[in-house]
């Protein structure tokens, strides 16, 4: 089991092991911001154009070294293909490094404007990462982040701490998935192809300086069916508090002929799942 923290102890012990690690590989950093804390705490070390990336309540997932690897060297590799990616930092080691029980990674960085008006360039930004990652040499897992997800349920339930009515319910769902993805997985015309895995909006920076849209977050890179990556933008836009209808329309359009109406209803369901998942984790 994860070390139970609170948010707040979590965020300090990010600070002082990016503040370690940095200073180790010779970095004087005057101060140290937050700038987002999730699965991953984010955090801008000034003066330098770098982020440090550790972990936050994924930190205990046995999981997440092997997921952070790859996305570090999938991302270095879109980037060195100029893909519109964030690229791990040249100006030192980008890691992985291991400190104080946590995995510190170290990014560049990019100022994100505050609109959202060049969201709308965010597809197009996708199907580039697409068509470089499509000759990725590496060795990727089959919808890493569903499966992972899954993992972690049964994981917790094994171990007595998930309880509810629920719980059943969601057993009978995971195996009803889990039967439909393989059948799935057998009738596809064609081998799974490199994905995101986690491309809702919320990994997007548009960048201030008006150089370009950016996918960041690539924990969950997989191979799979290119829907997956389009259900996540489409339940990232349906589920936001904040609709965007015009936007979600010219989603529907721009992949009505990339789809497979059917594996794409499926991937939706399987990412609700995954969603669902997640909200029962201590």
């Amino acid at each position: 089991m994860a070390e139970e923290l609170s948010q707040t102890e979590m965020i300090e012990r990010a600070h002082r092991a990016a503040l370690s690690v940095a200073t180790t590989q010779g970095l004087k950093v005057e101060n140290a911001k937050l700038l987002h804390f999730g699965c991953n705490a984010t955090i801008r070390l000034y003066p330098y154009d770098i982020v440090a990336r550790v972990s936050g309540r994924a930190g205990g997932f046995s999981s997440h070294a092997a997921a952070r690897q790859r996305e570090i060297d999938v991302s270095r590799y879109l980037a060195d293909a100029g893909a519109p990616v964030v690229s791990p930092s040249s100006m030192i080691d980008a890691g992985l490094h291991e400190e104080d029980g946590v995995i510190v990674s170290f990014w560049e960085y990019i100022e994100a404007s505050e609109s959202r008006r060049d969201r709308k360039y965010a597809l197009d930004a996708l199907h580039r990462c697409h068509e470089i990652l499509a000759d990725y040499p590496g060795e990727l897992p089959f919808l890493h982040g569903y499966a992972d997800a899954r993992r972690l349920f049964l994981r917790y339930w094994r171990l007595g701490v998930l309880a509810g009515e629920e719980i059943h319910e969601t057993l009978e769902r995971i195996s009803e998935m889990d039967h439909a993805l393989e059948i799935m997985k057998e009738n596809m015309p064609s081998p799974p192809v490199p994905i995101h895995g986690d491309s809702h909006f919320a990994n997007v920076i548009c960048s201030a300086n008006k150089s370009g849209v950016f996918w960041i977050d690539w924990e969950d890179v997989s191979c799979g069916p290119v829907e997956w990556d389009y259900a996540c933008m489409m339940r990232f836009l349906a589920d936001h508090p904040v609709r965007d209808f015009r936007l979600t329309r010219a989603f529907k359009a721009a992949i009505a002929d990339r789809i497979d109406p059917e594996r794409f209803e499926l991937m939706i369901e399987a990412r609700e799942l995954q969603s669902d998942l997640w909200d029962m984790f201590p």
